[in-house]
């Protein structure tokens, strides 16, 4: 697992993410809905953009999250899905809290 400090750090942006942040992206955005704005502001639901995919050259085997886009599979799908589909600023911010929180239960199953 190459990119541990990478999933530390995404959890931390989710945390620490603002209302205001996403409020002036989701004007910024034509499509109105969580997952483009989510990638503007960090990376989320690309391999090319994400931080967490990139620091392991996208090869999903030696990713924290492990297995074939372990990320967006299994007890992952529901948070996931959660920021792809928000459709309001608030929404999507109580989304990335709630993938932050499920992150975080991750990490101490993997390293604590």
């Amino acid at each position: 697992m190459n990119n541990k400090k990478e999933f530390v750090e995404r959890v931390q942006r989710y945390e620490t993410i603002s209302l205001k942040e996403i409020k002036e992206e989701w004007l910024i955005n034509d499509d109105k809905n969580g997952h483009y704005v989510a990638q503007a502001l960090t990376g989320f639901g690309r391999n090319n953009t994400c931080t967490i995919c990139r620091a392991v050259n996208s090869n999903c085997n030696i990713c924290v999250y492990g297995g074939y886009y372990g990320c967006i599979s299994n007890k992952n799908v529901d948070t996931y899905n959660g920021i792809n589909n928000a459709e309001t600023p608030r929404q999507l911010l109580n989304r990335f809290r709630k993938r932050a929180k499920h992150m975080r239960e991750t990490y101490k199953e993997l390293f604590l």
